[in-house]
């Protein structure tokens, strides 16, 4: 699956991600999505460290049923090194049932991306799989593990053919702060296959999560 790794070929990084979610009346739902993206050391391909990418994508959705919800959203990537937009349109469909006794989450999202600098738009799907192991009878700790598949269902020339192109595994801490607040913590492994006539990279990520859930329900 592509070239051998050399070392200039792998960066370490963190991402911050602030998620706040509102339950709406009715079954319907809103989420917010804050991410910045920072290069913790110079790379081949973006240059000096620093800041890489903020995104910010918000959604509306709706409770089907106790385990299964969907969204329809909107997502703004500003890439900084080399400087370029995307435009995201989202869809998400997300089964939260508890699977072997523990917590799990799977969602399924559909991404059409359009990106200013090449003028074309492509088709990505995404599934996530997490479990969560609680580490105490209270639920406030857990150890949260998940994997998250890429697969690109056409060709945008000239970086990006079709067929699977990314994978991000998690393995990290979870922690109930509060009945609002939650911090997940820990180290992501991003692999990206080199296609096109790049190659392969890995990314170590340190990576933090605040999530926020909020009930404004009448």
């Amino acid at each position: 699956m592509g070239s051998d790794l050399r070392a200039d070929q792998s960066t370490i990084s963190q991402w911050t991600q602030v998620l706040t979610r509102v339950k709406l009346p009715k079954n319907w739902r809103f989420y917010l999505d804050l991410h910045p993206r920072f290069d913790l050391e110079p790379s081949s391909t973006h240059g000096k460290e620093g800041a890489r990418q903020f995104l910010v994508r918000p959604a509306i959705g709706y409770r089907w049923s106790r385990y299964f919800e969907t969204y329809v959203g909107y997502t703004l990537v500003e890439n900084y090194s080399p400087h370029n937009t995307e435009h995201d349109i989202i869809e998400d469909f997300m089964y939260t049932r508890p699977q072997f006794g523990l917590p799990a989450l799977q969602r399924l999202r559909a991404e059409q991306r359009f990106t200013e600098a090449d003028g074309e738009v492509g088709h990505r799907w995404r599934y996530l799989y997490q479990v969560s192991i609680p580490l105490s009878t209270s639920g406030k700790v857990s150890v949260v593990l998940n994997d998250e598949v890429f697969f690109h269902l056409n060709d945008v020339q000239p970086s990006v053919q079709r067929g699977f192109t990314e994978n991000r595994a998690l393995a990290g801490l979870g922690f109930s702060l509060s009945q609002e607040l939650a911090l997940t913590t820990g180290y992501m492994n991003q692999y990206r296959e080199g296609r096109a006539g790049n190659v392969d990279r890995i990314n170590h990520i340190l990576y933090v999560m605040f999530t926020l859930n909020l009930d404004s329900a009448t």
